[in-house]
């Protein structure tokens, strides 16, 4: 059962999100382009996994975290974009925030909050109601009034 997760994780074609879901992020009043027409102007590619392609950036698989190249620190944040995912079922595909993530469908096939800030682990409900497999969606994280 571990293998075939694992084997499920390793074909998820994740990239899509990155030239789409880290299209901006907005620190304080400072604003920072990370994917700018579908070419990743602010990011870290770490893992073998991802790879600029024509219009977009793209990844597979555990472990291969794709990372901006700023950081959020204290204030307001807006983090904006466009993305799609294939072969998104069960994946556990998440958008991280240091050691706190959103997870666009986990093995419960439900979206889920995970970390400390969450205290531990939530689902939310079912992810094809909000994120409908291999369709392209807006994603948005926020954070006003808080540190």
């Amino acid at each position: 059962m571990k293998n075939q997760t694992r084997t499920k994780l390793n074909e998820l074609l994740f990239g899509l999100l990155v030239a789409a879901m880290m299209h901006s992020v907005a620190v304080a009043e400072d604003e920072r382009v990370l994917v700018r027409e579908g070419k990743a102007v602010s990011m870290q590619i770490k893992g073998s996994q991802w790879r600029q392609v024509d219009e977009w950036v793209e990844g597979a698989g555990t472990g291969s975290d794709l990372a901006a190249s700023v950081t959020i620190g204290k204030g307001n944040f807006q983090v904006k974009g466009r993305l799609r995912m294939l072969k998104q079922r069960r994946s556990a595909a998440s958008f991280f925030l240091g050691n706190n993530h959103f997870g666009f469908e986990g093995s419960s096939e439900t979206l889920f909050l995970s970390g400390p800030i969450f205290n531990g682990v939530k689902l939310l409900g079912p992810a094809t109601e909000v994120v409908p497999r291999g369709e392209w969606v807006n994603f948005e994280a926020n954070r006003k009034g808080g540190t």
